[in-house]
């Protein structure tokens, strides 16, 4: 920024926690560090054992990991000391809130999807759609990370909103060779002359597993036998998934690999040959992918990636260039797409080779940081000063 104003990032997630919102909170704050820009950061505290990552070197301030309590020391935090600022929000509710409440002359509001969505038409969305219109409307900039997510703000509020694509972490995510992926399926107990799909989420209905198994099951039999399905995560979901599984007669051709712990993540990725999520839009539920973190992260390891055109996953996914987009619930096509797959395993090496090339240039953290702290220059820095 050009002036370089005083910073203040605030979220209750930011590392040492893990999770996508903590580590794009902590790519701005390394990229201003980064340009010399005076910047600080207000988060609550957090116990040694949720610890994943460091935190950026610059000043911190932890409230109290105590909601209702952590809410209360914010607002005195901000009012006291940072009004001047411009203070950057992990999300609009508490901390926007907690922000404009306090008196900061100016605010920009990140946003990331689900909880942008107006839901069912209860007396307590209708609360929050309430006051998050209220929110967003006197924000001075409102940072989308996908153009879905820009395009549920500017369908409810009349607010600057850019948008800013999120990175990944382009060196812990990284392909693996021809032996170390042998090795990682061996460890994951997964086998290793088989085509591997794979998928990690959260095991939810809208996350669209079952259109996978779906998939699978409609292959042709001599494709079928040589295509494997590997679903990581835990979720309300699983036993409904299980049961669809033994029901389309494919059990044996799914492992069900449960919770894998975050240091594992990049070799599990690293050893599949396609990543799929087909991910449905749920707007009275408030579910959807504002963009779909997962599948950068597929793609820094060098693997394929397919997902539904649904929420923001068509800026996670750039067609035939690392992946391939299908349409909602289209099972019959994605059986078409992993038939060619196995049948032309180049495609899926040349695939996966531009998955890796479109993450160096376009979708690293880095490329993140400088997307929001060229917005934070257009919408706070001098105007009157050339930079």
């Amino acid at each position: 920024m050009s002036n370089k104003p005083s910073v203040c990032l605030v979220s209750f997630d930011f590392p040492p926690l893990e999770g996508g919102i903590s580590r794009l909170c902590a790519a701005i704050v390394d990229e201003l560090v980064e340009r010399s820009v005076p910047v600080s950061v207000i988060s609550r505290e957090v116990t040694a054992s949720e610890s994943a990552f460091e935190s950026p070197k610059t000043s911190e301030f932890r409230v109290a990991a105590q909601r209702g309590k952590a809410e209360w020391q914010l607002f005195n935090r901000l009012r006291r000391f940072h009004r001047d600022d411009i203070v950057i929000t992990g999300v609009w509710y508490p901390e926007a809130l907690m922000a404009k409440l306090a008196g900061c002359r100016r605010v920009a509001v990140l946003a990331h999807g689900n909880e942008i969505m107006q839901g069912s038409p209860s007396v307590k969305n209708r609360i929050l759609n309430s006051l998050r219109k209220t929110i967003l409307c006197s924000a001075d900039l409102v940072v989308a990370n996908s153009h879905y997510t820009a395009d549920l703000v500017s369908a409810q509020v009349d607010a600057a909103v850019e948008v800013a694509t999120l990175g990944v972490d382009h060196q812990r995510f990284v392909p693996l060779n021809a032996l170390r992926k042998i090795s990682a399926r061996q460890h994951f107990g997964l086998p290793d002359n088989k085509f591997l799909i794979l998928t990690t989420s959260r095991v939810e209905a809208y996350k669209g597993h079952d259109v996978v198994l779906k998939a699978i099951a409609n292959l042709p039999q001599a494709i079928k036998s040589t295509v494997h399905y590997c679903i990581a995560g835990r979720g309300e979901h699983l036993a409904e998934l299980k049961a669809q599984a033994s029901a389309l007669a494919i059990q044996s051709q799914v492992t069900f690999l449960g919770f894998v712990e975050e240091p594992d993540l990049a070799t599990l990725y690293g050893c599949a040959d396609s990543f799929i999520m087909c991910t449905r839009e749920q707007k009275a539920a408030k579910q959807v992918e504002g963009f779909g973190l997962v599948f950068l992260e597929a793609q820094a390891c060098g693997t394929l990636t397919i997902g539904t055109r649904q929420g923001g996953i068509v800026d996670a996914i750039e067609d035939n260039n690392g992946g391939f987009l299908i349409d909602r619930d289209d099972d019959a096509g994605l059986t078409r797409r992993i038939e060619q797959l196995v049948k032309s395993p180049s495609l899926c090496s040349e695939q996966g080779m531009m998955a890796r090339q479109r993450i160096e240039k376009e979708a690293t953290w880095q490329h993140y940081g400088e997307r929001v702290a060229t917005l934070l220059n257009q919408y706070f820095g001098d105007k009157d000063e050339s930079s």
